[in-house]
Formats: C-alpha cells, sequence, structure tokens
C-alpha cells in the first residue's frame, strides 16, 4: 500500500505486476513522488467450518518506498520497499533478519500464539 498512489496496489499488487514485478517497481518509482509511505500488509484468515466463522491475523511493517531497487533477496517489491530503522530494503534483508521484520512473519506469529492459546 502506497499512500501517494491512494493505498494502491494494495491486493492488486500480484495483478498490477503481471508476472513482471522488475516493470512493476519502475511504475511505482516513476509515479511516487515527495510521499514516499508505503505499507506491506498481509491478513491471513482461519476458517472454522463447524461455526462458519473466519478469524483474522494482520500484520503490517510501515516503510517508504526507496528512490531506486537495493538488494537481490526476497521477491516482488522487496528492493524497493524501504525500513528506516534498518537502514535497507527488503531485498537487503537477510532471511533471519525477514522473519523477524516482514508482514507476514508479524501475521504468522499472531495465528500461532492464537492455537497455542486455543488448546
Amino acid at each position: 500500500e502506497i499512500k501517494a498512489l491512494n493505498n494502491f496496489p494494495g491486493i492488486y499488487s500480484n495483478r498490477f505486476a503481471k508476472g513482471d514485478f522488475a516493470a512493476a517497481r519502475k511504475k511505482i518509482l516513476s509515479r511516487v513522488k515527495a510521499d514516499r509511505r508505503a505499507s506491506f500488509v498481509c491478513v491471513l484468515a482461519l476458517y472454522f467450518p463447524d461455526t462458519k466463522k473466519v478469524k483474522t491475523f494482520t500484520g503490517t511493517v510501515s516503510g517508504v518506498i526507496a528512490p531506486r531497487s537495493r538488494g537481490r533477496w526476497g521477491f516482488g517489491y522487496d528492493p524497493i520497499f524501504y525500513l528506516p530503522r534498518l537502514k535497507k530494503t527488503f531485498g537487503e534483508l537477510s532471511l533471519k533478519e525477514k522473519s523477524l521484520y516482514s508482514h507476514r512473519s508479524l501475521a504468522a506469529k499472531k495465528l500461532i500464539a492464537f492455537l497455542k492459546n486455543s488448546r
């Protein structure tokens, strides 16, 4: 979600890329000017078939769109998503760092805690 783009591409991140994330990153870099605030958001859903209820777990990481792609790790938009507190893009994070800071990891940790407490 990129603030200056009305939280676009959001849930349409993969569709916007059309299989070519390098091109999608270039498009984003050309569109984002002054307000570079962005977030990676992951929502995991757990469905309970017996009650037909759904419980969701959200992980959000706030950062900014970097002025250029950096790093060779990760995938998708990782090379342009910059974490100021770490002074790195997601594309520069090691696997260990990514498991600590990623939106997916944060959502998964909430799901795991819920499952452990539901015994």
